[in-house]
């Protein structure tokens, strides 16, 4: 979720703001379809970890009132340095190329399964987006694959 349209939605800049939805622009659009092979899986969960050492580093107090409290530089420089691979690992995938390169060698027959059904939706995706830019160029017409407005009207 980006936002629930009750707080406002700002930009993080190193430090979060109370009562606002903090976007982080390296994750905008990350889940579960993002992640994409065993090495950006890694990274994900690298920001997973980092998390998670953040949460734990903050103090543990008997009152519940709120405190601004300064994170560990170290925890802090893990998180941005997880981020800043989980980037670096996304853009390096460009083409189909890229793609085949990260799944050269899995290991194990799990890995293998998964690199191939990856590789085969890829290669079905492409296929489909091919075959509709040249239906669309034929027929001068645009083709909506988005199916979100079809699930709503059915109820």
């Amino acid at each position: 979720m980006n936002q629930d349209y009750v707080g406002d939605l700002v930009e993080f800049d190193g430090v979060s703001e109370i009562g606002k939805w903090n976007q982080m622009t390296q994750l905008s659009g990350l889940d579960h379809l993002a992640v994409t092979g065993v090495t950006l899986l890694y990274q994900v969960l690298g920001i997973y970890e980092a998390h998670m050492e953040l949460l734990y580093s903050l103090p543990v107090g008997s009152s519940s009132s709120r405190r601004l409290v300064t994170a560990n530089s170290t925890v802090t420089a893990k998180l941005n340095s997880a981020i800043a691979s989980l980037n670096m690992a996304t853009a390096s995938i460009q083409t189909q190329e890229d793609l085949e390169t990260l799944y050269e060698n899995p290991i194990n027959t799990y890995a293998e399964n998964y690199c191939a059904n990856m590789l085969n939706t890829t290669l079905v995706n492409d296929t489909i987006a091919t075959a509709n830019a040249t239906v669309e160029a034929a027929t001068n017409t645009s083709i909506n694959t988005d199916v979100s407005s079809t699930r709503m009207l059915r109820g």
